[in-house]
């Protein structure tokens, strides 16, 4: 009881945000909404989404976001870019249908090393070893957000020693389905480490390999950055200039606003199984807004 009652009221709390959200103009809402998803559990709720996206915003694709950073165009006040990071299986399997039957454009992130491989994202390798070891997913998760603090080398070498497991990744030409889907391919790194605990020649080197894959890949962005994590560094940003990258996307919960460097442009964090009143919150700002109140 306590629980559904529970329930009730987070759907009643985001209905009442996604209402408001939708009529909020001004300050709160300047800039473009850059949806930042993963994975596609849900389908349906996906479908839904990108309906109520289609019928109340502009979609647009990453050229038009491009062109408007570079001063070459103006976008709407409601323009919607959407991006998912990772290349997880799902986005083939579950969106890109979606996306060619609704005729919507996207932006997806790959992890070049992993393509065409059984290599899975190292996060899922710890969370398949702790699970084994009948440790809960929470547990398994809390090991994941450690990991994610400590040096790239040390952080390599404890996931080496774990449980080995298979996971199929996207191949060369699944990608080009995905490309004919209107998903355009861009560098989210070779392994997805945190850059920020990188050493600079361990950056370099994930940089360098990303590019030259995606300089290899017909239609591909390798000047397209979505930091791994979001992790990012002023410090760094040298070496990213250095290596050609000219757009990078963080992962913060905000709206990429007008003037921001084009080497820290925000998205807004969304899930594919969002609830439509949750989604609509974030979409509308009221929910960016909130969590950077919260910060």
């Amino acid at each position: 009881m306590a629980g559904g009652a529970g329930m009730s009221v987070r759907k009643l709390t985001y209905k009442v945000l996604g209402w408001t959200a939708h009529r909020l103009r001004g300050p709160l809402t300047a800039g473009t909404r850059v949806l930042a998803y993963h994975t596609v559990p849900q389908p349906d709720r996906y479908r839904r989404q990108l309906e109520y996206l289609r019928a109340n915003y502009t979609l647009i694709d990453l050229d038009r976001f491009l062109a408007a950073r570079r001063g070459r165009e103006v976008l709407p006040d409601d323009a919607v870019l959407i991006t998912f990071d990772d290349g997880d299986r799902s986005v083939l399997d579950h969106a890109a249908p979606l996306h060619r039957e609704l005729g919507v454009p996207a932006v997806l992130f790959v992890v070049s090393d992993l393509i065409g491989t059984q290599t899975p994202f190292w996060w899922k390798r710890v969370e398949n070893h702790f699970t084994l070891q009948e440790a809960s997913y929470a547990a398994a998760r809390e090991v994941v957000n450690h990991l994610k603090t400590v040096p790239n080398a040390e952080r390599v070498a404890f996931v080496s020693g774990l449980t080995e497991l298979s996971y199929p990744q996207l191949t060369r030409e699944e990608l080009t389905v995905l490309q004919d889907a209107g998903f355009a391919i861009t560098n989210h790194t070779a392994t997805h480490p945190l850059i920020d605990r990188c050493t600079l020649p361990e950056l370099e080197d994930e940089l360098d390999r990303a590019i030259a894959f995606l300089r290899d890949l017909p239609g591909g962005y390798p000047k397209v950055f979505a930091y791994p994590n979001g992790n990012s560094s002023p410090a760094l940003d040298a070496v990213l200039r250095e290596k050609g990258i000219e757009l990078a996307f963080l992962f913060d919960h905000d709206f990429a606003r007008p003037g921001q460097d084009m080497l820290h442009v925000s998205r807004i964090r969304t899930n594919t199984d969002d609830r439509l009143a949750e989604f609509k919150s974030k979409v509308g700002g009221l929910h960016p807004f909130l969590y950077q109140l919260r910060r």
